[in-house]
């Protein structure tokens, strides 16, 4: 989705929620993701009623694509409504890859 080439990385709920990572939104948080599972049906609504109010909606693409568009120029003293800022993304993809190196070795 919106055009990412990078290695994608698989960190656990548990081990996010430990690190201070916050569902959903708000600051230090992964936009989107649930991992209460009481939250897992929030998005099996109908949007029927909207779409009959007059919704026009949007591939996802586009949408995320938008959203690129506004956040790009932001600069890193900007304050982000949600999601990690570049710093705690890195420091946690960091941490999670030197905690994997040393349960690797340590099984071997």
């Amino acid at each position: 989705m919106a055009h990412h080439e990078g290695p994608v990385v698989n960190a656990p709920e548990q081990w996010l929620l430990e690190e201070g990572v916050n569902q959903w939104s708000g600051e230090r948080s992964l936009p989107l993701w649930l991992a209460d599972r009481d939250w897992y049906g929030l998005n099996a609504r109908s949007n029927a009623r909207a779409v009959e109010a007059g919704l026009a909606l949007r591939a996802l693409h586009v949408t995320l694509a938008d959203i690129l568009t506004s956040e790009l120029p932001l600069t890193s003293a900007d304050k982000l409504g949600s999601g990690l800022t570049d710093a705690e993304e890195t420091y946690l993809l960091d941490k999670l890859s030197s905690q994997t190196l040393t349960n690797t070795s340590n099984s071997l």
